[in-house]
């Protein structure tokens, strides 16, 4: 199996308190000819330590993250399923893109 990019196809994030990430990556794989299409999702928790002033990632989530957690999964699900019939449709995106959702205000991230 490998990866069709260096990047996920789709991010989707969900803001506040730090940043909790669902990142939706497509798989080719060839079998007996044709090249068969899957996709994977990941997802993970960024935090600010003002210890050390450095991001870091955690696998661990706050009874406050699950709700941003549950929608980055939701999303990532959603966005996988409606795309399932045209593959060609997903393109590799820079992070950032739109799909930031901050769940502080109920509106998506400024600049998205």
């Amino acid at each position: 199996m490998s990866y069709s990019s260096q990047r996920p196809v789709k991010e989707f994030r969900a803001l506040g308190g730090g940043t909790v990430t669902a990142s939706v990556w497509r798989n080719e794989s060839e079998k007996d000819g044709p090249i068969l299409v899957s996709y994977s999702i990941r997802v993970q928790k960024r935090y600010f330590d003002r210890g050390t002033n450095t991001w870091n990632d955690s696998e661990y989530y706050f009874p406050e993250d699950l709700p941003k957690l549950r929608l980055v999964i939701e999303k990532a699900y959603e966005y996988t399923r409606l795309r399932e019939r045209d593959p060609q449709a997903m393109e590799p995106v820079a992070p950032g893109t739109p799909g930031d959702v901050d769940l502080e205000a109920g509106a998506p991230a400024e600049g998205t």
